[in-house]
């Protein structure tokens, strides 16, 4: 995936939106693809943002995270607790989670699964 253009580019292209010229006429004049420009002036006109959204980071553990106190209290009282057996308690309360998920949210707490001889 590709980096971001710049903001100085985009708040350029917002000055020519405001100042009356068209989205492909803007794009044009800053050598930006008529698609492009488009979709920067629709979020303009509808959010009157010009920066770049954030790019990359996870965004789908933060939902996990939130049922961290019950996934971390079913391992205290079970500690060889099977991961399936979390994700089906999960599944009882309606969380969709999978095995890999529940491990990296116990790797996070600091919570090993191997067994130590």
């Amino acid at each position: 995936m590709g980096k971001p253009h710049s903001k100085d580019l985009r708040s350029r292209f917002v000055t020519l939106l405001d100042a009356g010229t068209s989205a492909s006429g803007a794009g044009k004049q800053l050598l930006v693809p008529r698609s492009t420009a488009t979709r920067w002036s629709a979020i303009w006109t509808s959010e009157k943002r010009c920066e770049a959204l954030p790019m990359g980071g996870d965004r789908r553990s933060a939902e996990l995270e939130k049922h961290s106190a019950f996934i971390l209290s079913r391992v205290e009282e079970k500690p060889d607790i099977f991961l399936c057996e979390i994700v089906a308690d999960l599944a009882s309360k309606d969380v969709t989670a999978s095995d890999n998920a529940v491990s990296r949210l116990l790797s996070r707490h600091g919570i090993t699964r191997k067994k130590r001889l």
